[in-house]
């Protein structure tokens, strides 16, 4: 038994240095292998006035959509709006609310239908016609959008200072009106103190009436 304790002795001490040699190298491959991971790029950080740019290019953004009420058609361009809309080709139907601009035209009514083929629009339910400074209310109206031509059934056309009322109007020219049945007065109420009732005038914007049959009506009596 003697004899043989130098050659375990000769054993333990070589695996106990092979056992210190391990754990020397494995703290090293772990340096080594944290050193080979790639870095993560920090996060980017918004800085307040970085966020407060992209929320006003958001803003900007949601402002640049079509707003009927405040838009100016370009040129060529046609704004409708309303409650309930329906398309059908170039056949526009519009109720409630109805809203049409074109050019120098504003039309409002409770009904539009309009055709764009043929450049035509029928409105009804408290028609409100503008067409430059010249503004046309009425029942019922037929519109030409190319050559600005129509009819206004049962309403007024105003022109400062003067308003013109009649079963019909006729807008014959861009400035000129024709009124059937026709009172004029520069009383703004709805039932005037005082008024001309004519049988038909013509209405040159700004310029000049040529009337027949001109009676002056106070309180509704000649």
């Amino acid at each position: 038994m003697r004899e043989s304790l130098p050659g375990i002795s000769k054993i333990t001490g070589t695996m106990i240095a092979l056992f210190v040699f391990i754990c020397f190298l494995c703290p090293l491959q772990m340096v080594m292998a944290q050193d080979a991971q790639p870095s993560e790029p920090p996060a980017a950080e918004t800085t307040p006035s970085e966020s407060t740019a992209q929320t006003q290019e958001t803003e900007s953004g949601g402002s640049e959509r079509l707003n009927p009420e405040t838009d100016t058609p370009e040129e060529g361009m046609v704004i409708g709006d309303g409650d309930d809309m329906s398309i059908v080709d170039n056949f526009v139907q519009i109720h409630g609310n109805a809203l049409i601009k074109f050019e120098d035209v504003i039309l409002r009514a409770d009904h539009v239908w309009a055709d764009f083929d043929d450049n035509l629009m029928r409105a009804s339910g408290n028609v409100h016609l503008i067409i430059g400074a010249e503004e046309t209310y009425s029942d019922e109206l037929i519109f030409n959008l190319e050559s600005k031509k129509g009819i206004a059934r049962n309403g007024f056309t105003y022109s400062d200072p003067w308003y013109f009322g009649g079963s019909e109007i006729f807008k014959i020219e861009d400035d000129r009106s024709y009124i059937r049945g026709a009172t004029l007065t520069t009383c703004s109420l709805k039932y005037p103190h005082y008024y001309f009732s004519v049988s038909e005038v013509i209405v040159r914007l700004n310029q000049e009436m040529i009337a027949k049959n001109i009676v002056l009506r106070i309180g509704g009596f000649p």
